[in-house]
């Protein structure tokens, strides 16, 4: 049960306010998801972001860089965003709902709730934090970091292809899978590099490295071979979303679809 809310007016002030609160406090961003009943039987304080001038997003030849403080909405509307990244911010359905959730909060909310984290992993996002610096957010994830995230940065010094696929039951309900595919291509039209994450369909997210590794080197080179290949790797849970077997298949076949297309599509 939440019992105290503080304002932070500085990162630093956010920082040790967080040390002096131990375990019990979360940071408090667009609010979306403190009623959430994990939320409230977890933390009893927050720690407001809103003073701390984490709202902005700047583009330049190379980076894109966004505050935490970013909403989905603004993500959205900020011309320099990857179509990808917005495809899955459109995600949130309700508009009143993307004013308010932030980046950093969906990074923060808990891996089986986020929308934004498989293709900011594909995109080989990084996060700068108040308190360790800057790390690939895939990193962030694996060592389930609670520092403060102060700016994702995505950084393209080449042209990258990247696909999205989420399956979910209905239009707005909880997702079944989520999945993410960047590739980057030389001249000669092979592959320089491949990202693959997978979200909602495991408890954590998760790059599928070996995956990778085979597409690039032509060991798995058609939509049946990969697939196959994803739902042998994958362990996912079974709740009433669906059963073990067919987040499998489905997985298997929302990643094969998306490299397919990312391996016939052009660097964009």
């Amino acid at each position: 049960m939440i019992k105290e809310y503080h304002i932070a007016t500085s990162i630093a002030e956010a920082v040790s306010l967080k040390k002096s609160q131990a375990d019990k406090t979360a940071w408090f961003a667009g609010g979306t998801y403190i009623n959430h009943l994990k939320f409230r039987d977890n933390f009893q304080s927050v720690i407001s972001l809103e003073k701390l001038s984490l709202d902005q997003i700047e583009k330049d030849q190379t980076t894109v860089s966004i505050g935490a403080m970013v909403t989905f909405q603004k993500l959205m509307d900020f011309p320099g965003t990857p179509d990808a990244l917005k495809e899955a911010a459109a995600l949130k359905r309700s508009r009143i709902i993307r004013n308010m959730a932030t980046i950093g909060g969906d990074i923060g909310s808990g891996e089986t709730h986020t929308l934004l984290c498989p293709v900011l992993i594909a995109l080989s996002a990084q996060v700068e934090t108040a308190e360790s610096g800057t790390m690939l957010l895939e990193a962030y994830i694996a060592q389930k970091s609670q520092d403060l995230i102060t700016r994702i940065m995505l950084v393209s010094e080449k042209p990258m292809i990247t696909k999205i696929r989420t399956i979910s039951a209905q239009y707005d309900s909880p997702l079944v899978t989520s999945v993410a595919v960047g590739v980057n291509k030389n001249s000669g039209g092979n592959i320089d590099s491949i990202i693959i994450a997978v979200g909602s369909v495991e408890k954590q997210i998760r790059r599928l490295n070996t995956i990778e590794e085979s597409i690039k080197t032509g060991q798995l080179k058609d939509a049946d071979s990969i697939a196959n290949a994803v739902s042998e790797q994958i362990e996912p849970f079974e709740d009433i979303l669906g059963s073990v077997e067919y987040k499998k298949y489905i997985t298997g076949i929302a990643v094969s679809d998306c490299v397919m297309e990312c391996l016939e599509g052009e660097n964009e």
